[in-house]
């Protein structure tokens, strides 16, 4: 067990689950009835573009992918904020951590949408519920003795597998965020911003989502105990991104090739071992700590 956080904490991140599933569902009402017309970019680029909707003037290949991401918070990302509220108001570390990485996720994915989509009535809303988050993730985590948060876990925390996925996540993130600038700067531009005017996502996810996986490996390896609070936070952002951009490419699909099979298999293997390592952290929480302090495994691995 934990400290109980505050009431108005838990009514706050009720309100957050609750105002992520409205614009997710917006979100996706606008997917089904979106109609499209063709556009150039500024920087010459052709596409076809909404001109309807909470995602109104961005291409259809950003709508689609919102689609996505839209169907992972409304039917994943909100019930289990709102599913750990009674374990959150109990003072349940599960309940905490599960809030913490909802909160961390859903900061993530509006601020997303603020930077990066074409400007709208919806802007306030996602620049909303991304401020609500960033303050509901500084409430839950200020009062954390995250040093001694290592004494709350058992044995059966997947320490070696967790450092290990973090570490090659981070790697894979590297490479995959990274090409589409990189191409972009080395050849033609058309076809690569999609009618954007610049890579806000792949910024956003180089610039924060990597250095979160690299520091998860290094912490959860050298057992410390900011590395657990960690990997709450990068676990919940990975299953999130990846179930989210594997849906976008099921909405999407357009043909059954080779490469686009085994781009969607990857992107469900990513999920499914981020679920397995969610389960096994919450099921590695020590309801009743021992009172000695925890002493990290040096050196890591």
């Amino acid at each position: 067990m934990t400290d109980r956080v505050h009431p108005t904490v838990v009514v706050f991140c009720a309100l957050i689950a609750i105002g992520a599933a409205v614009a997710a569902a917006a979100g996706l009402s606008a997917a089904t009835e979106a109609a499209f017309e063709r556009a150039v970019s500024v920087r010459g680029e052709r596409y076809f573009m909404t001109r309807s909707g909470i995602y109104a003037y961005n291409a259809q290949p950003t709508l689609v992918a919102n689609a996505g991401r839209d169907w992972v918070t409304l039917f994943l990302a909100a019930p289990i904020m709102l599913l750990s509220l009674p374990g959150l108001a109990r003072g349940s570390l599960r309940g905490r951590l599960a809030a913490v990485g909802v909160t961390a996720y859903i900061f993530y994915r509006y601020l997303g949408y603020a930077v990066s989509l074409a400007f709208g009535w919806a802007f306030p809303v996602f620049v909303l519920l991304s401020g609500l988050s960033a303050g509901a993730f500084a409430l839950l985590v200020t009062d954390l003795d995250v040093g001694s948060l290592g004494r709350h876990f058992s044995g059966r925390f997947p320490r070696r597998s967790l450092a290990l996925f973090a570490g090659v996540f981070a790697a894979a993130l590297l490479i995959g965020q990274a090409d589409a600038p990189v191409r972009a700067l080395a050849t033609d531009i058309d076809g690569i911003l999609a009618g954007r005017t610049t890579f806000a996502l792949h910024g956003l996810d180089l610039a924060l989502l990597l250095p979160l996986a690299a520091a998860t490996s290094v912490t959860v390896a050298y057992d410390l105990g900011i590395g657990y609070l960690l990997s709450a936070v990068l676990l919940v952002n990975v299953l999130g991104t990846t179930a989210g951009i594997a849906v976008a490419r099921v909405l999407g699909w357009t043909g059954a090739g080779f490469v686009e099979l085994l781009g969607l298999g990857m992107l469900i293997l990513i999920a499914g071992v981020a679920a397995w390592l969610i389960t096994r952290v919450y099921l590695s929480v020590n309801p009743d700590p021992p009172a000695e302090p925890h002493i990290p495994i040096v050196p890591p691995i």
